[in-house]
């Protein structure tokens, strides 16, 4: 169990976020972002720190490792250390507001 746990715990801080976690952890923020009402505010701050964000993402796992894990954030950390996962996110974030609308717009007809 021991040696599951350090294979486990040697991909969030040095390899990539293997391509089905990236998936279920960018479905979970859309969806959050979405579900609050904070799709705008998110959508702003991925844009804002994009240019950074790989370079931020690699640093501070190198250096806070074991700190990102205790918090529990050591995944979105190593998410956002390829750009495309920062386009699918907000691809995905997009796509769930135009079903939010639509689905507002519907409502409203039959009112």
């Amino acid at each position: 169990m021991d040696s599951e746990r350090s294979k486990e715990s040697s991909w969030r801080q040095w390899e990539d976020l293997p391509s089905d976690e990236a998936g279920k952890l960018i479905e979970r923020i859309a969806q959050l972002s979405i579900k609050h009402r904070l799709d705008l505010i998110t959508e702003m701050t991925i844009e804002s720190i994009s240019p950074i964000a790989p370079l931020t993402a690699n640093l501070g796992m190198n250096i806070l490792g074991p700190y990102l894990e205790f918090f529990g954030v050591d995944k979105v950390t190593a998410l956002f250390r390829k750009r495309e996962n920062l386009n699918r996110l907000l691809d995905r974030i997009d796509e769930l507001r135009i079903e939010r609308d639509a689905k507002k717009k519907e409502h409203l007809k039959f009112k």
